[in-house]
């Protein structure tokens, strides 16, 4: 058939449409102005939301997806050097393990807005996640 001409299986027809979805996410991610933790959210949830029909699919199940993970890692050197600002003290492993709590509450954010049907709107979770501040990760 014409399908295996081009993938081998439909794990690699997956992975080339998540991955399409990476760099349409993260094309509209404005990481130069990201030290501000909502401009990133709120980018982030803007993106998700421009395509409502295939970032939705590829994050339904972020378990198993590494979208959110992919993403994430352009935002850690951002999100290293706000903690490192605001906390000069903490170690490297302390980050590791404040990014590892990030990326944990990111991901399940993700999940329940998408399962709620993106009700709410991007800027209304953003502030909602600067508002938590993580437990303090983002405040000075």
């Amino acid at each position: 058939s014409t399908f295996y001409r081009y993938y081998p299986d439909i794990y690699e027809l997956w992975a080339e449409i998540e991955e399409d979805c990476f760099i349409d996410l993260i094309s509209r991610i404005n990481l130069p102005d990201a030290r501000d933790p909502k401009v990133f959210f709120s980018d982030l949830f803007d993106a998700i939301n421009v395509n409502q029909i295939l970032t939705p699919t590829a994050l339904q199940h972020a378990d198993s997806s590494m979208l959110i993970p992919k993403i994430m890692e352009h935002y850690k050197r951002v999100a290293f050097a706000i903690w490192q600002t605001n906390q000069p003290e903490l170690s490297k492993r302390q980050l590791e393990y404040r990014f590892s709590i990030l990326l944990g509450a990111l991901t399940a954010t993700v999940q329940e807005w998408i399962q709620n049907g993106m009700k709410d709107s991007s800027d209304a979770i953003a502030e909602m996640m600067k508002e938590l501040g993580f437990w303090g990760l983002f405040e000075e």
